[in-house]
């Protein structure tokens, strides 16, 4: 069944994928998003995901855009969850990628 509805700083998702290997994702909320920590998710299949509308409505205004920033750790083996909130705190106190428009001709 999985976790439904925890609040987390992440969440991860590890095992098995042949015989031999073991891997995992972790999902990263960021302590600026409105609803930090996130309510996430989790179902046995490898789903998951962070609701932002959870706890309450949220209100998009013209001129104040929503910026929502997750992080995506993508990792072999089992790794310890002091490993994982160490990648944490990497993605938290590394700056928003900086992302540029492209014009097509």
């Amino acid at each position: 069944m999985g976790n439904r509805w925890k609040q987390a700083k992440w969440v991860d998702y590890s095992g098995a994928v042949t015989n031999e290997k073991l891997e995992g994702i972790t999902l990263f909320d960021h302590p600026d998003n409105p609803n930090f920590p996130a309510y996430f998710h989790v179902r046995n299949d490898g789903w998951m995901g962070a609701c932002l509308t959870f706890d309450g409505l949220r209100k998009i205004r013209l001129n104040q855009p929503l910026r929502l920033r997750y992080g995506l750790y993508v990792h072999n083996d089992m790794k310890a969850r002091d490993a994982i909130g160490a990648r944490w705190k990497q993605f938290i106190e590394t700056g928003p990628a900086k992302l540029q428009k492209s014009i097509k001709k």
